[in-house]
């Protein structure tokens, strides 16, 4: 190895001279196995039979071998190559830059860097060169370099990558879909734990994402009874269950529809599961008001008919008295009346209800309507005092509505109220239009019952001992009124006692130029 190269050619048998026979001696019969091939002979057989191309080349960088790969991949016999740079790996159309780097790492026998070659059709591919030193040698022999083709390589990372951004693109959508959903959505992996949980869902459940991310089903802080629903549906075998449960949560009862169902890969594979969450309390709470209405309306109407009926089927005993008779007729007839004022009141509430009525609102002075209808009452009410501003208080209100709606509130007062103090009357003009209040002095009502005191036959501590029970609409009625003018009606518990309805007014409608 004077000259620092290997020869993988050189015969390991000796000269010419040493194979021919010598004179008069007997020539030797030929061997009956092949001969040893020699280490270096076997290894370029080995390097022959790799897919890389393989080089090996002096400290100078020029190359002294190649395998049989390298003169494929580079349409360059082996030959041809010995002598030349290693460089030309690079190819004749790569920058001068990338021929320096290769023939640098080449020779410091420690490189390795990642290149663009030319194949021995001329089509660029990406490589990663190797160089090293040949083991237990001295600095100045051979290198060798191995060119890996990483075409495959990129184009599984380009193909993972684009993958990856099509999964976070999924992922960001699903996530902005859950998001924008009225629904709760939680979503577990294949190992059970939370992946994702849009805000409908922390808000209904209470959770904190950052401590529920990624934490076990059976430990996440769940209703027992979701929880639970969700667990056994993972234990079973059906893709997707939809059930309804009525759950006890910080903000009281809630009736909720649950929808499980599971993802899978086109293999069937689990990949994960997911609860959607529906809220149906709003909409099973006018179901329940509706039914309990019917029933306090039959309830309502079944009184008044019973009493009727009862005295009517006594007056037609022949040998009732006149007096009593008469006086079951007096009966009769008001509970007749007290009848027809239900049904009167039912229809008009259900008018209200449908939009059927008629509200014609304009501008008006509410302060005149207020005289007006408190006039109407005469002495019926007995004392009703009045706070009135001394200018017109302008509002956008149908009179007659109004008028009608203070009628009942005065007689609300009266009827609840104490007698001997009566009922006080106060309007006053608002930012935003005007403010009516009708009070008493009466037992008043439960703070909890103060929303309740409009929902149609609610009777609660409102009435005084003997007062008449009226039909049970009358509240009910003007909050339909006030909703009718775009306005707001609640009651109120002054610190004196009794009750304050207060009711608010817009100052001018939407035709009302700003």
């Amino acid at each position: 190895m004077g000259t620092g190269l290997i020869d993988f050619q050189s015969s390991a048998a000796g000269t010419d001279s040493a194979r021919e026979p010598r004179r008069g001696a007997t020539p030797l019969p030929p061997p009956q196995f092949a001969p040893d091939p020699g280490p270096l002979a076997l290894l370029a057989h080995a390097l022959d039979a790799l897919p890389d191309p393989v080089l090996l080349a002096d400290a100078g960088g020029r190359i002294a071998w190649a395998n049989r790969a390298f003169e494929r991949r580079f349409a360059c016999p082996a030959p041809d190559a010995r002598g030349r740079l290693v460089s030309l790996v690079a190819g004749p159309c790569a920058a001068l830059a990338d021929g320096a780097r290769v023939l640098d790492a080449v020779r410091t026998g420690t490189g390795s860097l990642e290149l663009t070659a030319y194949s021995r059709e001329g089509t660029a591919f990406p490589c990663e060169l190797r160089a090293r030193l040949l083991p237990e040698a001295p600095a100045g022999s051979e290198r060798l370099v191995v060119l890996s083709d990483q075409t495959e390589r990129q184009r599984l990372q380009l193909e993972l990558a684009l993958k990856t951004e099509i999964a976070t693109r999924e992922r960001e959508v699903l996530r902005a879909a859950a998001a924008m959903l009225d629904d709760g959505v939680l979503v577990v992996d294949d190992s059970e734990r939370l992946a994702l949980a849009n805000e409908a869902a922390l808000a209904l459940f209470g959770l904190n994402p950052s401590a529920a991310h990624g934490r076990s089903l059976a430990e996440l802080p769940l209703p027992s009874a979701v929880r639970g629903a969700w667990l056994a549906f993972l234990a079973g075998g059906l893709p997707n269950s939809t059930l309804s449960a009525r759950i006890e949560l910080d903000g009281g009862p809630r009736a909720l529809l649950l929808r499980l169902f599971r993802v899978r890969s086109p293999h069937g594979a689990p990949l994960a599961s997911a609860l959607l969450v529906r809220d149906l309390t709003a909409r099973a709470e006018p179901d329940r008001r509706r039914t309990d209405f019917m029933a306090q309306v039959s309830h309502e109407l079944r009184t008044p008919l019973a009493s009727i009926q009862g005295f009517v089927e006594t007056m037609l005993d022949p040998s009732l008295p006149a007096d009593l008779r008469h006086e079951f007729c007096s009966i009769a007839l008001a509970e007749s009346r007290r009848l027809g004022a239900l049904v009167e009141g039912l229809l008009e509430v259900a008018q209200m209800d449908s939009g059927r009525a008629v509200v014609s609102p304009r501008p008006a002075d509410l302060a005149g309507v207020v005289r007006e209808a408190v006039d109407s009452l005469g002495g019926e009410c007995g004392p009703i005092e009045t706070d009135l501003p001394a200018q017109p208080v302008e509002a956008w209100i149908d009179p007659a509505q109004l008028r009608r709606l203070l009628r009942q509130l005065i007689l609300n007062a009266a009827q609840h109220g104490d007698s001997t103090r009566g009922v006080r009357v106060t309007l006053r003009p608002s930012p935003d239009g005007a403010r009516l209040a009708v009070r008493d002095w009466g037992p008043g009502i439960e703070p909890n019952d103060l929303e309740r005191v409009f929902d149609p036959f609610f009777r609660g501590r409102i009435s005084v001992e003997d007062a008449p029970t009226g039909t049970g609409l009358g509240l009910p009625l003007c909050r339909q009124i006030v909703e009718r003018h775009g306005g707001s009606i609640w009651a109120e518990l002054p610190p004196d006692g009794g009750l304050r309805m207060v009711v608010e007014l817009p100052g001018r409608g939407p035709q009302a130029g700003d």
